[in-house]
């Protein structure tokens, strides 16, 4: 009777301290339902817990990294804007640069593309010193949102409503975009407005250069035709190509063999442009011939890259919809008051003579012009005469 009541105590102590409560860490639930030989305290069943717990973790902190989500950034501003050439004209012309340029900067500013700028938001990046946006003051941008209503934008409940590129193009008469998108530096337009006037006239000559590889001859034009179509004076031409770096090229022409009564006739006709030409290496015929050249107007080479123009079509499409009927319009005609761009009355500049020949015959044109290969500095063109 006592060796039992002994071995049930013994029992009930060993009991006790598998279930003691000063034990390093708990027991898990599964070591309640396993047998006594493979408890809490069992060697093989904890070390294959532990392992099991190791691995649990390496796994947790290997997936982590992966399905965790970063906090969302601000979207990135480009350092460069998409300038369209006709609607810089377009602004020149108008007289309405400066306004132009804080839609410009606002467009550049509305990142999500929503079309809207908030007016404080606005005001503080076109004002405050702390931002690189900064051009004016708090009351020179109240006139020049004043100046822009209705034509870059609409000011609303806080907001100003952003137009779109079809309604500004519209507003500044503009019938067609024909150039070829440029990409032009944020920080030029933070610049006096000298300076964004300069960019926007260069970017005229930007949008002429040819987007082909090999194709490096630009065209000439005349300053008067710049003036017609820019409504900037040759002056003023000279000094926004300073500004805004503007590559200018010399072109020549070289016609018949010199004689006193063709010169009479050919100064009659281009005036102080003609001059002999004396061809010491025969590079025209036999040497030391003497001929008649004359100064073509020079070509310009712009300081802007040229951008993918795959929305100008659809620009277009919407501008033909905004403008009244027969304007440009709903016939596809072009506009009876607008002159052809970049053309000179009876003069056509072509690639090669083939196309020249072409030109004559199809335009009925006076004369047209095709390049030889260029030598330093100046370009040599060929004349063919209407027959």
């Amino acid at each position: 009777m006592q060796l039992r009541v002994s071995f049930q105590t013994g029992k009930r102590g060993k009991g006790e301290t598998a279930v003691s409560p000063s034990s390093s860490s708990p027991p898990s639930p599964a070591s309640f339902c396993l047998p006594a030989h493979l408890g809490w305290h069992s060697q093989p069943f904890a070390a294959l817990q532990q392992t099991a717990v190791s691995l649990q973790n390496q796994t947790e902190e290997a997936i982590r990294p992966i399905i965790s989500h970063p906090a969302q950034s601000q979207p990135t501003r480009p350092n460069t804007i998409t300038l369209h050439p006709d609607i810089a004209v377009g602004m020149l012309r108008t007289e309405s640069a400066a306004a132009g340029r804080i839609w410009l900067l606002l467009r550049h500013l509305d990142t999500v593309g929503c079309g809207w700028v908030p007016i404080a938001e606005a005001r503080d990046a076109l004002t405050q010193k702390q931002y690189a946006t900064r051009v004016c003051g708090r009351r020179q941008l109240r006139n020049l949102l004043a100046q822009g209503e209705g034509l870059f934008w609409v000011r609303e409940n806080g907001r100003i409503w952003l137009r779109s590129l079809p309604k500004v193009a519209a507003a500044l008469g503009i019938n067609k975009l024909s150039s070829k998108p440029v990409a032009l530096s944020v920080s030029v337009l933070t610049e006096r407005i000298g300076t964004v006037r300069a960019h926007f006239y260069a970017g005229f000559h930007s949008g002429r250069t040819h987007s082909k590889p090999g194709a490096t001859v630009m065209k000439p034009i005349a300053r008067s035709t710049i003036q017609k179509i820019t409504h900037v004076h040759p002056r003023i031409q000279r000094r926004y190509e300073k500004t805004a770096k503007v590559k200018s090229q010399r072109n020549f022409s070289v016609g018949a063999s010199y004689a006193k009564e063709t010169a009479q006739t050919a100064a009659w006709q281009r005036g102080t442009a003609v001059f002999p030409l004396t061809d010491k290496n025969g590079r025209f015929g036999r040497p030391g011939k003497t001929y008649m050249a004359w100064q073509l107007p020079n070509s310009y080479t712009g300081p802007h890259q040229l951008k993918t123009s795959n929305r100008r079509k659809r620009i277009n499409r919407a501008l033909t919809d905004l403008m009244p009927q027969g304007t440009t319009g709903n016939d596809q005609c072009m506009s009876v008051t607008e002159p052809e761009p970049f053309v000179e009355s009876g003069v056509r500049y072509c690639e090669n003579g083939r196309f020249a020949a072409k030109t004559i015959r199809r335009d009925q044109i006076e004369a047209a012009y095709w390049p030889e290969l260029r030598e330093g500095g100046v370009q040599m063109w060929h004349e063919l005469k209407k027959p």
